[in-house]
């Protein structure tokens, strides 16, 4: 039982490390930095990535529509 306790806990844990992003070899010079973030370099240059924080998602985008007498009425609920 001890043995299996053993073996249990020690796949448990490389599964975590097993478990850490790694960038395919198909895409060129895409790595992370020691922060582990990640960037793109291009002519000696590093290109981070930028979140991107919008105010469109899937569910405003599916709209509300209403049909009436000339036609289809949506309402995507844009702020703006």
């Amino acid at each position: 039982m001890k043995n299996f306790t053993i073996l249990f806990i020690s796949l448990f844990i490389g599964a975590f490390v097993m478990a850490q992003d790694s960038i395919p070899d198909v895409y060129n010079n895409i790595y992370y930095d020691q922060d582990y973030k990640l960037y793109h370099q291009y002519k000696g240059k590093n290109y981070y990535t930028v979140d991107n924080n919008t105010t469109l998602t899937l569910s405003n985008m599916q709209g509300n529509p209403i049909a009436n007498s000339m036609g289809l009425e949506f309402n995507f609920n844009d702020p703006n």
